[in-house]
């Protein structure tokens, strides 16, 4: 009953995506929605920035907030829901890469002992993130949902499953958002600041 529920509910996530397809933009061939809807709750794009290395393109990453910000701190502070998607670009790109990309973010912002206090929550992210091969195109959504204080993992419409924490979603976010994030230009650009 419970995965029958799962399934309807994104369902309707993946329906009110669609319903605000008059409303989308494209950047760089990619179809970026302006809105979406989780748990009953609209987000917001709050901005959008390309990943590239070694001159590539690796993916285009848009962040949603249920009220726009360009306030890191706020937004890492905030006990809301936001979420990240992610929209792989390169064919180089594969499931242990990429999730290892997000660990070593992961790590880039965070103290020694706090890596050993997300240790199980990091372990969960690289299993979520593994379970299958990607390919270009693909597509992961990170939400944020305040009402279970977790981040659920979604690849192309599917729920792989739930990673528990608000701590840990400041964690996450951090990555792109932090004082010392990934990649500072993709910071500011999904801070709006363009």
């Amino acid at each position: 009953m419970k995965v029958k529920a799962i399934k309807i509910f994104f369902m309707y996530l993946f329906c009110t995506m669609i319903s605000h397809a008059q409303n989308d933009r494209e950047i760089d061939g990619v179809i970026i929605p302006k809105t979406i809807k989780f748990a009953e709750k609209e987000m917001f794009i709050n901005g959008v920035g390309i990943r590239s290395k070694f001159w590539s393109e690796i993916y285009t990453q848009a962040l949603y907030l249920t009220k726009p910000s360009k306030n890191a701190a706020e937004i890492l502070n905030s006990d809301t829901k936001m979420a990240v998607i992610i929209y792989i670009r390169s064919t180089l790109v594969t499931a242990q890469k990429f999730s290892k990309s997000l660990v070593k973010g992961l790590k880039k912002t965070l103290t020694d002992e706090q890596v050993l206090t997300f240790n199980n929550q990091i372990g969960l992210l690289n299993e979520l993130l593994n379970q299958e091969k990607i390919a270009k195109n693909d597509v992961f959504t990170m939400i944020y949902n305040d009402e279970d204080k977790a981040m659920w993992v979604i690849k192309n419409g599917v729920v792989k499953g739930q990673i528990p924490g608000f701590e840990f979603k400041k964690a996450f976010f951090g990555i792109w958002l932090s004082e010392n994030p990934v990649n500072a230009s993709l910071k500011d650009n999904l801070l709006g600041q363009y």
